[in-house]
């Protein structure tokens, strides 16, 4: 519905920051000499492109949104085509300036000498080469990516081994681990330039490294001395903690799934009051934020609030020491009595994505206000009526998507794209999620065409004070949206895209897609219906889809109707029902329906309709019509509209 409803335009940009993850999405940003537009290509778009461009190359691209303002940078834009038109001026001057570099690669520049040409870098790519370079060692990249090659190491040390500190603490890390190695002969002494971040990481690298019998003099935090003589010695055994930064999550999660007042303590076992991680101080300072946490020796819990605390408290938090946790902060954020403002986390703009920026885009998504500068963010709590379902983009980004499952103890529906970027750190992050979160009850009634399941399903769900999901609208309005934008119903592909990209709504007797509301008459022609049932038999529509409907699944709990609920779409409902009824009854039932909506209607064509359709939902590869193996079978054919809800509610309370 946005392609109908805001005008489509071509922007001409040049190609910079380049990336295409194991998702198969593409992430670039596009620029002139004024602006620069971050943008994403999602698979299905991007599997079309005959090339990939170069960086460098100046690209036109089509998108959605007519907002173009100079010198500022935009957020993240959804293309819809990309193409070819030559080099860039600003890479064409690099390569006049350098004379040695190709269209693929760029050229770094410290203290006015030029490094050999290497492949687009982050910050934190770059100050490791710096580093390499000033000690000898011949280090670079090819082709914008891994892997690195290493030449031969000439080591050689000329005073002072200078590193950045106010971009990230392992670059120092790295050095204090690795020059011992170096430092049999001669003391080796490293300058932090600028106020080091995340001091309790250096904390624990320097505990380390006394366990392994090398003692580094530290003056301050702004020169580490390793001795002269030092070397690494085994301690025998050592016992590695878990990782705090990781439990912030679950700890968040413990405060957080109590506010419904149905929550149980979340524990995080593997580290306790006296560990040496610095993210622990997150566990701080969530009680200081009116959090109830539980410390021992070798375990955090948290259980709701304090007693007599009504919110979390919000406030200004300085997070130089959680960097890395202050990002679980900003999720917290949103179910505060006030704003909270993270300071000091200009590192967020160097990690693998500008995390400031990421934040703040997702969070407004969800319709939260928030305000951002150079090194703070600040989030204000987001009133239950004002949270929006969004789907959020990871940037390929492991912590963003760990963070923005907490989002899903708000009031909205909540999709994270490429779930699987969290496999650079914790690949089981959302199976062990979901351990601890009590899954939301549903109830399934499948059924063919005209069964009365959506009837049913309707009433029950009013009855329990559940959610309703009529998973047969999904395919309607797939099938209505592609007729008005001209796409074939044998377009796989095409469709699949238009599914994964719809977002709905359903209230009452109104269907909302993107904020836009769709008569319900145009729903339920005969056209769309066909067309739905062609479309619902394409894997790839199917799939598309099937996260849409799980997403539609939330607390107190869902009555979904369709032909696969059961059986494919939610397995582990504790209630299935099979509805059942004679053909002769559901076309006499589907042709009062159809004439109750003004839309004429022949009974014996509606009949034959019917056949047809039960035939290809029956005989379909994916997913094919039939009860769940543990499904309640249940014959409507002489049972009222009453009498069937009364007895799926027996049912349940069976069950329950």
């Amino acid at each position: 519905l946005l392609d109908d409803a805001l005008p489509l335009l071509w922007i001409e940009g040049e190609l910079s920051n380049l990336a295409r993850p194991a998702s198969g999405h593409l992430y670039f940003t596009l620029k002139d000499a004024h602006a620069q537009v971050r943008c994403a290509m999602f698979r299905p778009r991007a599997q079309l492109l005959r090339r990939i461009a170069q960086l460098g190359e100046v690209v036109v691209r089509r998108w959605l949104d007519a907002a173009h303002a100079a010198a500022q940078i935009h957020r993240l834009r959804v293309l819809k085509q990309l193409g070819h038109a030559g080099m860039g001026a600003v890479v064409e001057n690099q390569v006049r300036g350098a004379g040695h570099i190709s269209a693929s690669h760029l050229t770094y520049r410290a203290h006015g000498s030029n490094l050999p040409g290497m492949g687009t870098t982050t910050t934190t790519q770059e100050n490791t080469m710096k580093r390499t370079y000033q000690l000898g060692e011949r280090v670079s990249y090819e082709d914008r990516a891994n892997p690195l090659r290493i030449g031969t190491s000439q080591f050689q040390l000329c005073g002072d081994v200078a590193v950045r500190g106010d971009v990230s603490s392992q670059f120092l890390t790295a050095l204090l681990l690795a020059l011992p190695l170096k430092a049999a002969r001669q003391d080796i002494a490293i300058a932090v330039q600028g106020e080091l971040i995340s001091k309790p990481y250096v904390d624990i690298t320097l505990n380390l490294l006394r366990r392994f019998g090398v003692r580094v003099q530290r003056e301050g935090w702004q020169r580490f001395v390793i001795p002269a003589g030092s070397r690494l010695r085994s301690p025998g055994r050592i016992a590695v903690e878990g990782d705090a930064s990781s439990a912030s999550y679950f700890l968040a999660a413990g405060v957080l799934g109590q506010l419904h007042g149905k929550g149980q303590p979340v524990r995080v076992e593997g580290v306790g009051q006296d560990s040496i991680q610095g993210d622990v101080e997150f566990a701080r300072v969530l009680q200081r934020l009116g959090a109830n946490v539980r410390w021992g020796d070798d375990f955090i819990e948290t259980f709701g609030l304090q007693p007599g605390v009504a919110a979390l408290r919000g406030g200004v938090i300085d997070c130089i020491a959680i960097p890395d946790a202050a990002m679980t902060l900003a999720m917290t954020a949103l179910f505060a009595d006030a704003p909270t403002t993270l300071t000091s986390i200009g590192s967020w703009r160097v990690k693998e994505t500008d995390r400031i920026d990421a934040m703040s885009t997702e969070l407004a998504k969800l319709g939260a206000q928030v305000e951002s500068g150079p090194d703070w963010l600040r989030v204000h709590p987001l009133p239950t009526s004002q949270w929006r379902s969004a789907a959020i983009a990871t940037y390929d980004d492991h912590r963003m998507a760990m963070c923005f499952s907490l989002a899903s103890f708000g009031h909205a529906d909540i999709r994270i794209l490429d779930p699987g970027c969290v496999s650079k750190t914790y690949p089981d992050y959302f199976t062990d999620f979901a351990r601890i979160v009590q899954p939301v009850p549903v109830i399934t009634i499948d059924g063919p065409t005209a069964s009365g399941k959506g009837s049913i399903a309707s009433a029950v769900a009013e009855h329990l004070g559940f959610a309703n999901l009529d998973s047969g609208l999904l395919y309607r309005l797939t099938a209505l949206l592609a007729q008005r934008r001209g796409v074939p119903l044998h377009d796989a592909s095409a469709l699949a895209e238009l599914a994964a990209n719809l977002w709905v709504r359903f209230d009452k007797e109104t269907v909302l897609v993107d904020g836009m509301r769709v008569p319900p008459v145009e729903l339920r022609t005969e056209d769309i219906g066909k067309a739905a049932s062609t479309i619902a038999a394409l894997p790839p529509v199917r799939e598309a889809l099937l996260a849409l409907q799980r997403q539609l699944r939330r607390a107190p709990g869902l009555v979904a109707d369709g032909r696969d609920m059961g059986t494919v779409v939610f397995p582990d409902a504790p209630l299935k029902v099979f509805l059942t009824a004679s053909a002769h009854s559901r076309a006499q039932r589907r042709h009062k329906q159809l004439i109750s909506h003004g839309i004429p209607s022949i009974l014996a064509d509606v009949f034959a309709d019917l056949e047809q359709r039960d035939a290809r939902d029956m005989q379909r590869a994916v997913a094919a019509l039939k009860p769940a193996a543990d499904a309640k079978l249940l014959d409507s054919t002489n049972l009222s509209l009453a009498q069937t809800v009364d007895a799926v509610l027996e049912l349940w309370h069976q069950t329950a």
